[in-house]
């Protein structure tokens, strides 16, 4: 996968959400003995800490993912390189990633952040923008578990199965 640059001074985001975490049980006991209104907003300026930086790591692990599937799209046909070019230059596509980005801050299963940069990717190939269709897509990619995917394949693969007349 592609990498991107971080800052090597910065904690990781391991070791800043363990720092975190014991900050907040720290904070959670001072509430259990009821210190005040003080505590209770260190506690949710934690919480919405913690929260950063879980969306940070998605986002990056689902636009590494989405520069990945650009790039096997991009080196298949010339043809199809025109076709990344127009379509990441669109507002329809800038669009789409906002999207997307409201259902990367939804999961932190790397798998369904996996699979919602892969929609994307398709949506590429496919050259259908189309809003609704991408929603439901996307809330799909990231909403079923591996069972439901593997349900819906099996589902699949017998309706496409030919039966004796």
């Amino acid at each position: 996968m592609a990498q991107f640059k971080i800052d090597q001074s910065a904690l990781s985001p391991v070791s800043f959400a363990v720092e975190k975490l014991v900050g907040i049980g720290s904070k959670i006991l001072e509430l259990a003995g009821y210190q005040g209104a003080s505590v209770t907003a260190d506690l949710v300026f934690g919480l919405k800490g913690l929260a950063a930086a879980k969306d940070e790591s998605n986002l990056i692990y689902f636009a590494e993912a989405l520069v990945d599937d650009i790039r096997r799209l991009y080196r298949w046909s010339e043809e199809m390189r025109q076709r990344v070019e127009k379509t990441l230059k669109s507002q329809e596509f800038q669009e789409a990633v906002a999207s997307a980005t409201l259902y990367v801050a939804r999961t932190n299963v790397e798998t369904r952040l996996k699979r919602l940069a892969h929609v994307l990717a398709n949506t590429i190939k496919d050259g259908n923008l189309e809003p609704e269709t991408l929603d439901d897509a996307m809330r799909t990619a990231v909403f079923l578990t591996e069972k439901d995917i593997g349900a819906l394949r099996i589902v699949y693969k017998l309706q496409s199965v030919r039966w004796p007349r």
